[in-house]
């Protein structure tokens, strides 16, 4: 597991990286790499399915960041963390972006870490996606991992929904955590 993203975190620990993308001075940066108060393009993946609309989007936004009042939209069109404002690019793209700053992060720890074994170790990224997704983006989404550098080599990739990833993870837990003397039956 990567704990040490870069940049200066605002989460409580360093396990998460919140999935932002700032464009300025003709470059990037993601996550933590983000300055305070620089306009970001945040809750881009959401929209890679067009199927949410802009009031979903909204709402989404609001429970999230714990706004009670979910009736009246107040949201500023410029707001750094509105999902439905003019974007500086294309969703895909602003994803890709996001996923080549993770890449890159990545392979420079896991280089840290195994030195010149990382070559022959064989690669598998899984993507996980929301359980509803329309089947354009969950291409979209491929195609942004895709983009990102993570089909490099004989990388294998393979995608299954997010509820399936979390039981895969529970039932790991219970065989080999602190529940594996636990027998179900």
């Amino acid at each position: 597991m990567i704990t040490n993203w870069p940049g200066s975190s605002r989460n409580p620990t360093d396990e998460k990286v919140p999935s932002e993308v700032a464009y300025y001075d003709q470059r990037f940066e993601w996550g933590n790499k983000i300055r305070l108060h620089i306009e970001r393009e945040a809750w881009t993946k959401l929209l890679l399915d067009e199927t949410y609309s802009k009031d979903q989007l909204r709402l989404i936004h609001k429970l999230f960041h714990g706004d009670e009042d979910l009736t009246e939209d107040k949201a500023d069109s410029a707001s750094d963390a509105n999902p439905t404002r003019k974007l500086a690019k294309e969703p895909v793209d602003i994803v890709t972006d996001f996923l080549s700053g993770v890449q890159i992060h990545l392979q420079s720890v896991l280089k840290a870490r195994y030195g010149t074994m990382l070559d022959r170790l064989r690669r598998e990224v899984v993507i996980t996606v929301p359980a509803g997704w329309s089947e354009k983006a969950k291409n979209l989404t491929y195609k942004a991992v895709c983009n990102a550098g993570f089909n490099v080599d004989e990388t294998k990739i393979s995608m299954i929904t997010e509820p399936e990833a979390a039981a895969i993870y529970i039932l790991r837990d219970l065989n080999d955590g602190p529940f594996r003397n636990i027998k179900v039956s």
